[in-house]
């Protein structure tokens, strides 16, 4: 029995690509929720003396966004990530193939028999594998569990067996299971049948399994007992001090600064740096107090989603900001993440929401038509750096993004939203002949500057929304909801994870009054009735964002 694997065939719980039969009645973001409650489920009752293999789709998610997902129920099984053989499903629409070709490749792997289920039936017992174990031990070739609706819950190899999945069989049909017994027996396999469970395919087989198991109540418990949320929070700022800052994340957002009289530049507002931590703040016992890291470590899942789950990173990969800027701030450059890596730092990509600008505020971004590398390094030892930037005037309302490699500052007057990259990596190029605090000229980082400047960036311009959307890149997205007074909407579906930013005007949400500056999670796990946002008497603009897509 010790060469016997089970193998479990599951797809990644996207919203709208699982459960599709059963998301016609319920629809999609419910029907993941199902889907993730009969994972749950089968993890839950594997028994322990088999080893394990997962056979998941579709390939693309990769096997560490599959490990993420699984692993608070590999641990409830009592089995570790490392012990799992993981094999990606051919990207193909055929059933049959698919199983073929991850049963063979786990038997070209060394396994001497083969288990394998799928997720959909949650009725599968320790006992129900041991008994296809022990069919096989006996002499048998092949074991089917037979589904009620003609297809089959569990089939048992001893060998592999590519007839058994070829083009004859009529996949997902009621002739699944006899055309399948016809093959077996023109091969001259002796098969075992065990006796027939339901699948999981239309409500009310999931009525029936809710009903008879407890799944989605148990399910729904342990998720919450994990994480303690199921409704929006928020995290408490952190406040960066600056000497081009000022006090306006006081006077206009109501932020309660450390200190009466000294100029504060940036407000952190998600943030999962070691030097600048978020913590949970108003969830109440239990919540307030728990880091951004903890979230992103151990409850990537219940959180922030199948998303989360896609992104291969050891911190949250978004930084948001407000940023203060009553003086100019220095010319900067941010690397690229290749340039990162030979220069020790990070990558950064950010981009920004113009809140307040006051009148003759600039930003100054990229370069002038015709500007060259040996041209641009002539004029900031010259100290005439700033005839090689383009300007921009910018009004209340506008954004732009600014891509690693892009030549920036933002000048005295304005308010900026910004939403980045998890990167702290900023190199001065120049500082507008200016001295510090103590009188002498600030350090500038010529030669990671001159490495890092995309010097074909030439007369950047705004940014131009399409519908909603501000920015879906690699690395965020960004929509801008623009509320009319008294105006409600869902904020995105359940399983959905997104932070909300309040830039304009007020809201309701989750029994909360938010005001410009003010953020809110809106977790994955948090339900319809977490989820309605109702515009005040003024109206209202949110900044959301979310996990690339």
């Amino acid at each position: 029995m010790e060469d016997a694997y089970i193998q479990v065939f599951l797809k990644f719980p996207e919203s709208g690509r699982v459960k599709t039969r059963l998301a016609r009645e319920i629809g999609d973001a419910a029907a993941a929720t199902v889907y993730r409650a009969l994972v749950a489920r089968v993890f839950e009752h594997l028994p322990a003396e088999f080893p394990l293999c997962v056979a998941y789709a579709p390939a693309s998610v990769g096997e560490d966004a599959i490990s993420r997902w699984l692993r608070p129920h590999l641990e409830v099984a009592g089995r570790a990530c490392e012990e799992v053989v993981w094999i990606p499903q051919v990207e193909v629409a055929d059933l049959g193939q698919r199983l073929g070709q991850a049963t063979g490749t786990l038997f070209a792997r060394g396994a001497g028999k083969v288990i394998a289920v799928g997720a959909d039936c949650p009725y599968l017992e320790p006992e129900v594998y041991r008994e296809a174990a022990g069919c096989l031990d006996r002499g048998r070739d092949v074991v089917f569990g037979p589904t009620l609706d003609g297809g089959y819950y569990l089939v048992g190899l001893a060998a592999p067996q590519e007839r058994l999945f070829g083009d004859s069989i009529p996949w997902s049909s009621a002739r699944t299971l006899e055309a399948s017994l016809e093959a077996a027996a023109s091969t001259g396999l002796n098969v075992a049948v065990l006796d027939k469970r339901e699948d999981v395919d239309d409500l009310s087989a999931w009525v029936r399994a809710r009903d008879a198991l407890g799944l989605q109540e148990k399910n729904m418990e342990k998720t919450h007992e994990r994480i303690g949320w199921d409704r929006t929070f928020g995290f408490a700022p952190v406040y960066q001090q600056r000497v081009w800052g000022g006090r306006r994340l006081e006077t206009d957002f109501g932020k309660t600064l450390p200190e009466s009289s000294t100029p504060y530049g940036e407000s952190w507002e998600v943030c999962d740096r070691d030097e600048a931590m978020s913590v949970v703040a108003g969830a109440g016992e239990g919540c307030d107090g728990v880091s951004l890291q903890t979230l992103w470590r151990d409850h990537r899942e219940e959180v922030f989603g199948a998303a989360g789950l896609r992104v291969e990173a050891d911190r949250f990969p978004i930084l948001i900001k407000i940023l203060d800027c009553r003086e100019d701030l220095s010319l900067q450059v941010h690397p690229s993440a290749e340039q990162a890596e030979q220069l020790g730092g990070e990558a950064k990509t950010e981009m920004w929401w113009v809140a307040q600008a006051d009148p003759g505020a600039r930003i100054s971004v990229g370069l002038q038509p015709g500007v060259t590398r040996a041209g641009f390094e002539h004029a900031v030892t010259q100290g005439r750096a700033a005839e090689c930037i383009h300007v921009i005037d910018p009004k209340p309302g506008d954004f732009i993004m600014i891509p690693s490699g892009r030549v920036h500052a933002i000048g005295g007057g304005l308010v900026i939203f910004e939403v980045q990259q998890n990167s702290d990596t900023t190199y001065r190029v120049f500082d507008w002949n200016r001295t510090g605090l103590d009188g002498k000229p600030r350090e500038l980082h010529l030669e990671a500057s001159m490495a890092s400047i995309d010097f074909g960036d030439h007369e950047p311009t705004l940014g131009e929304k399409s519908g909603e959307v501000l920015v879906d890149c690699v690395y965020f997205k960004v929509e801008l909801w623009d509320m009319a007074p008294g105006t409600g909407r869902i904020c995105l579906e359940a399983g959905e994870f997104c932070v909300i930013g309040v830039v304009e005007g007020g809201v309701f949400l989750g029994g909360q009054q938010l005001a410009p500056g003010d953020f809110r999670v809106m977790p994955a796990s948090a339900g319809l009735q977490a989820r309605p946002i109702v515009a005040s008497s003024d109206g209202a603009k949110l900044l959301i964002t979310m996990l690339p897509t």
